[in-house]
């Protein structure tokens, strides 16, 4: 669309309610005071036809499915952040425990070679005191 395609549309005038009485029907009683008084500054600085011109709201307004995706992917990405932060101090643990299950091993073999090297001892010295 862009400039190229606004040159062959007709601008659309304001609501004459705005400009004549400053009152608009308002049936969900969103236009309150406040917000007139703020309308009303704004078009006084930027003129009655900032209304109806500028950019299309296509060229600048995200549609509501990319707006989703967008929310989903940043999730979906923090989620992944947040997972290899777990994997990462699994693995750690994994690793540790690893390094544990080797220590137990190796005192738990010890511990039976010298008990075996007590029992034989004291049979030896039981044979030779014979």
């Amino acid at each position: 669309a862009g400039m190229a395609g606004m040159a062959g549309r007709v601008a659309r005038t304001p609501p004459t309610l705005i400009r004549s009485t400053g009152e608009v029907p308002d049936p969900n009683g969103i236009m309150n005071d406040q917000f007139m008084s703020v309308l009303k500054d704004s078009l006084s600085r930027q003129g009655e036809e900032s209304l109806t011109s500028g950019p299309e709201a296509d060229e600048f307004r995200k549609s509501a499915t990319v707006e989703m995706l967008e929310g989903a992917l940043s999730q979906s990405v923090n989620s992944l952040r947040v997972m290899n932060a777990w994997k990462q101090q699994i693995d750690a643990q994994v690793v540790a425990q690893e390094k544990q299950v080797q220590r137990l091993h190796f005192a738990l073999t010890k511990a039976k070679n010298d008990a075996a090297y007590m029992q034989s001892m004291k049979k030896m010295m039981f044979e030779v005191s014979d």
